[in-house]
């Protein structure tokens, strides 16, 4: 299990880190924030627009004990789960955490 989370630790690391680091511009920044100790794995975007200050959530992982990928946030149009079955994480092992237990099963993916 050790290895298996570890494996796709790095992967959301990377893969996450790379998305950041194309976006991040002066005005706006695109941040990673890795729990490795919770297993959450996050990218956030900040900037200040008209004297305001913006903060989304963009990506939000959660390697849960059992090893599978759960992906609670995806505010983008990005078919992030894709990349990451091209980086070597397998469908099965992936939940889509942000759709209904009961839909679940209709995704293709893992259902818990």
């Amino acid at each position: 299990m050790a290895t298996k989370l570890s494996k796709y630790q790095k992967i959301l690391c990377e893969y996450l880190e790379e998305y950041s680091q194309e976006r991040t511009r002066s005005a706006q920044i695109y941040q990673v924030v890795a729990d490795t100790k919770h297993h959450h794995y996050q990218v956030l975007n900040m900037y200040w627009e008209k004297g305001s200050f913006k903060y989304f959530v963009i990506f939000h992982f959660e390697i849960k004990p059992d090893g599978k990928v759960w992906l609670w946030v995806n505010n983008t149009d990005i078919l992030v789960t894709e990349d990451l079955i091209d980086k070597g994480i397998p469908k099965k092992e992936i939940v889509l955490g942000f759709h209904a237990p009961e839909v679940r099963a209709y995704t293709g993916y893992a259902v818990a």
